[in-house]
């Protein structure tokens, strides 16, 4: 807009014009998670912080990368950091994701 500022809308333009499709609840999150004054303005290292946290996250909201780490850690019994496909199955199905083929 020329303000020096983006808002959660210009971020999204910014991220699609990278091949990344954010979804609106992920920007409004991560636009509050980020922002110093609650007006809804980001500056350039608001918009950095985003979009740093959007890539650790792999584009999920902090709750909804809480949980799959939390759900990941109970079925890697082994703590190796890795998950057999059927013990995926069983990690899906706790999360409540339903699969349909």
């Amino acid at each position: 807009s020329g303000s020096g500022y983006a808002s959660a809308q210009e971020l999204g333009v910014l991220l699609r014009s990278l091949g990344i499709e954010p979804m609106q609840h992920i920007l409004a999150e991560v636009t509050l998670e980020v922002e110093k004054d609650r007006f809804g303005r980001l500056d350039e290292a608001d918009v950095e912080k985003a979009v740093d946290l959007l890539h650790a996250r792999e584009g999920f909201c902090s709750s909804e990368y809480r949980r799959l780490v939390a759900g990941f850690q109970a079925y890697d019994g082994e703590g190796v950091g890795t998950l057999e496909n059927q013990t995926v199955l069983g990690l899906l199905e706790y999360l409540h994701c339903s699969l349909s083929f």
